[in-house]
């Protein structure tokens, strides 16, 4: 596997775990954010595929 790749899983591990209570709430909105190009409200990023 590419090492990029295993660097990425391992900083998204890492992440997770350092993150409290909602951990997997957090991390969802965490990504919906960075993968989101246009957001006007918190309601677009339900929408968001990730």
């Amino acid at each position: 596997m590419n090492n990029n790749i295993r660097k990425l899983q391992k900083f998204r591990v890492d992440t997770h775990n350092l993150l409290g209570f909602a951990k997997d709430s957090t991390y969802d909105l965490m990504d919906a954010v960075l993968t989101t190009s246009t957001a006007y409200s918190l309601a677009y990023f339900s929408l968001s595929p990730t």
